[in-house]
């Protein structure tokens, strides 16, 4: 095998050309495969870095009546789940959330979560300092202690030994430090400073309304999904005859165990593992090409191999030789490709979408390693066979004959047309998909969210319950700010939300019409999302109403609580936006039930981002609502950066101790919403185009071999007469009809796999007809550009010429 491995390099010494070009093409398909593998592994695939991570769960709610907070569990729910089960070793919850750490040197909102006390055992984690935290620290008023992350450690403390027993302000509340978590340990969020422990003591009728932690659960020894699944449905059973008000009878509600893993990475799978299939049809595509320019070669050794059988080499030798070839260009175009993807890594991690979580742990490993190995021994015996089965196939004629050659036949031909035909209808598949990907971003690019983005400036503040426990003093603060906000060159609006739109936040309300005039179903949400807003809001954003008025200087504290709702609301319990007004609805949290008139009716926004169902909406005056936590929406002609240095001025001479956060634009909140679809198309375009390059390619090769063998053919035909024309549809005739055979292959297999895309697509169907002719346009192009030479060559053939060379 050496001395045949040493044969090939001398024999690619004397074809650099073909080398480069060879080597270049693997090199892009190869890099291209083990980049997004990578990223598909480390995101979706790698298990979680716990103990037994196979065992770790998550116990959800499954039922169309909990709306945007389907699969979370209630306080009550998490007690009943914990004391009837026989599967797990235990059911544990968490909230993430951001609070306010004070300091001497101001304030800041840090990211933190709020979990059950055996959440740490559960994940097989146990602080590298001090403890972790004790049921009875679980009831309300015994909870003010913190195991913070080594990160934090280092930061506010400096890693000190006596950390323990410090003191943290937390809201304007002391909390003590008794637990630090080991350096890297990472659990939903990377950006979580500390853990404070769960209240769960009971709150009433707040304790069965409000779904909103989700679970996490680590499935006994011995014990298998479906094992405790089957569990799950007995409780279910049980809970139904117990308490038929709490779980309701419908068959749409049910409890279900699914791996941790799966509800944390498993919706990026389908994206990611599209792109991977998108990679691996360009490398597809580069191993048929050099498999075709392997054949060209074969095809212009065939004196070469015809010698060697003639002096009586086997034609397993000759094989060997070529599988040889074979081995050297792909380790090469693996080595570049190797180089390839880490560049292609490096990218990734440098200009991530935010929705994509792990990326930064995403590099080359074992796993990587071996998916690398196996793609390069299919693309090794795929470049190595194309040459070889013709000459396991070829008759020698002549001998040693000096036109001693190898028969090409039809075997070899039909070799490389039905390449070029794969080649091709694979091409077509990757320009369809970039297509329908392109046609999905521009869908939502247009997509009508309910509001105006440009020139719209936002930041939150939230206040402390010491310094303002009440309504009347939180709402004169942001009446102050307001009024300086308002004050300032630049600025024509401002006005202000709990939560905004694109902020991935939002608080839930039980809803109960009073004299709803359309049935409510049964399995329809119990509750929506429920917004406090100060200041002309809706006109600030320019989200149109529809019907009755906008909030008022009347709406006070004393007056007629009045909401606003958006025209899904309205439709779901009476029809049509215009039937709404003046109606009554009570709105509740457990703790707390009111009744509130609705006053007008808003065009939906949609919350959520782009392409995601509007939710029906309900809108109340902050003049009505005690809310500590405020987005600050101002609308500007002055620069980002100009606006937020004169925002923190203004802040801090109302109260310098009210941090400023989330402060951004609403441009960017868009633009960032729309990131992952952006990457998706880019990518998936950029494939498409590589494709077309690499098909070309491959047609260029084989017309112009095929042009070059026909020279003789062509002089004689110019001899007696044939025109230009002739000749023309003679060189693009073969060619045309393997296109249009790879074309119909191509729109036939996105047929058949347009349903399994059509889940990452937004307002398009599985094929759309303007990505298909854009694909057939693009490919025309490339077939013409390919065929442009060969044909120039066959209009340049000399008869006279010709003849004489044969």
């Amino acid at each position: 095998m050496f001395s045949d491995l040493c044969l090939a390099f001398r024999s690619f010494r004397k074809s650099p050309r073909f080398v480069a070009v060879a080597v270049l093409t693997l090199a892009l398909g190869i890099g291209a495969n083990t980049a997004f593998f990578s990223a598909l592994y480390g995101v979706a695939l790698k298990p979680l870095p716990f103990p037994q991570p196979h065992q770790l769960v998550e116990v959800q709610n499954v039922g169309e009546r909990l709306g945007a907070n389907l699969g979370r569990v209630s306080r009550y729910e998490l007690a009943e789940y914990r004391a009837r089960q026989r599967s797990f070793d235990g059911i544990g919850s968490h909230s993430i959330g951001r609070v306010t750490l004070g300091s001497d040197d101001g304030a800041e909102r840090v990211m933190c979560a709020v979990v059950t006390a055996n959440l740490f055992p559960l994940l097989g984690v146990q602080p590298a300092l001090g403890r972790g935290f004790e049921e009875i620290e679980e009831t309300s008023g015994r909870g003010r202690v913190l195991v913070i992350s080594h990160a934090f450690w280092q930061a506010q403390f400096g890693g000190a030994a006596d950390v323990l027993g410090r003191t943290v302000r937390i809201d304007g509340k002391p909390h003590t430090v008794v637990g630090v978590m080991p350096a890297g340990f990472v659990f939903e969020d990377s950006a979580i400073a500390f853990w404070q422990p769960a209240d769960l003591s009971s709150k009433g009728a707040a304790d069965r309304l409000e779904h909103y932690l989700p679970t996490t659960a680590r499935i006994k020894a011995g014990v298998t999904l479906a094992q405790a699944q089957a569990d799950l449905d007995r409780i279910a059973r049980e809970l139904r005859a117990a308490s038929p008000d709490v779980f309701p009878a419908a068959p749409d509600w049910s409890l279900r165990v699914v791996p941790l893993k799966e509800t944390q990475f498993g919706k990026f799978r389908a994206p990611l593992g599209a792109l991977l299939a998108a990679a691996s049809a360009v490398l597809l595509i580069a191993t048929v090409n050099v498999a075709i320019m392997s054949l060209l070669r074969s095809a212009v050794r065939r004196r070469e191999m015809a010698i060697r059988l003639s002096l009586g080499a086997g034609r397993w030798h000759v094989v060997r030789q070529l599988l040889a070839e074979s081995l050297l260009l792909c380790v090469a175009g693996g080595l570049g490709g190797l180089a390839l993807s880490v560049g292609a890594i490096h990218l990734l991690k440098a200009f991530p979408p935010a929705e994509i979580p792990r990326l930064e742990d995403v590099a080359l490993n074992v796993p990587t390693a071996a998916f690398m190995v196996g793609v390069l021994g299919l693309v090794t015996i795929v470049v190595g066979l194309a040459p070889a089965l013709p000459v396991l196939s070829a008759q020698v004629v002549g001998g040693l004959h000096a036109t001693a050659r190898v028969t090409e036949g039809r075997a070899a031909t039909r070799a490389r047309e039905a390449l070029l035909v794969v080649e091709i209808a694979l091409a077509v598949l990757l320009l369809i998909g970039g297509g329908l990907a392109l046609r999905s971003l521009q869908n939502l690019l247009r997509d009508d969210v309910g509001f105006r983005a440009p020139q719209l400036f936002t930041f939150k503040t939230n206040l402390t319950s010491d310094a303002y426990p009440d309504m009347a003093r939180a709402n004169a603060f942001y009446e102050r700010l307001g009024s300086r906000l308002e004050a300032l060159p630049g600025v024509t609006a401002v006005a202000g939300v709990s939560y905004l739109p694109l902020s991935g936040e939002s608080q839930y309300r039980a809803v109960a019409p009073l004299t709803p005039t359309v049935p409510i179903a049964a399995d329809a949400p119990a509750s929506s999302p429920w917004r406090v807003v100060r200041g002309p809001y809706f006109a600030t954003l320019g989200t149109r109403l529809l019907h009755g008025r906008d909030f008022g200087p009347e709406d006070t504290a004393k007056s007629l609580p009045v909401a606003i709702v958006d025209d899904v609301f309205a439709e779901r319990y009476w029809g049509s936006p215009a039937n709404a007004v003046g109606q009554a609805v009570k709105f509740s949290n457990g703790s707390d039930a009111h009744v509130r008139t609705i006053v007008g009716v808003i065009h939906r926004m949609k919350h959520w981002g782009p392409g995601r169902l509007p939710q029906p909406e309900a809108y109340v005056p902050h003049a009505q609502y005690y809310q500590r936590g405020m987005y600050t929406v101002v609308k500007t002609t002055l620069p980002a950066a100009t606006l937020a240095r004169a925002a923190r001025a203004q802040l801090a001479a109302v109260d310098a101790t009210v941090p400023m956060y989330f402060v951004d634009t609403m441009e960017h909140r868009v633009g960032s919403a729309l990131a992952l679809p952006r990457f998706m198309a880019s990518l998936v375009s950029a494939f498409s185009v590589l494709a077309v390059i690499l098909a070309a390619v491959g047609v260029f090769g084989v017309t112009g071999y095929a042009t070059a063998q026909r020279t003789r053919e062509f002089g004689i035909r110019f001899a007696i007469g044939a025109s230009r024309a002739h000749v023309i549809r003679l060189v693009l005739g073969r060619v045309g009809v393997l296109a249009l055979i790879g074309t119909a292959l191509g729109g036939w297999a996105a047929l058949e796999l347009g349903g399994l895309v059509r889940s990452q697509l937004y307002g398009v169907d599985g094929v759309d007809p303007v990505a298909l002719l854009g694909a057939v346009a693009l490919l025309t192009v490339g077939v013409f550009a390919a065929t442009l030479v060969p044909v120039l060559q066959a209009l340049r053939v000399n008869p006279a010429e010709a003849l004489r060379a044969e």
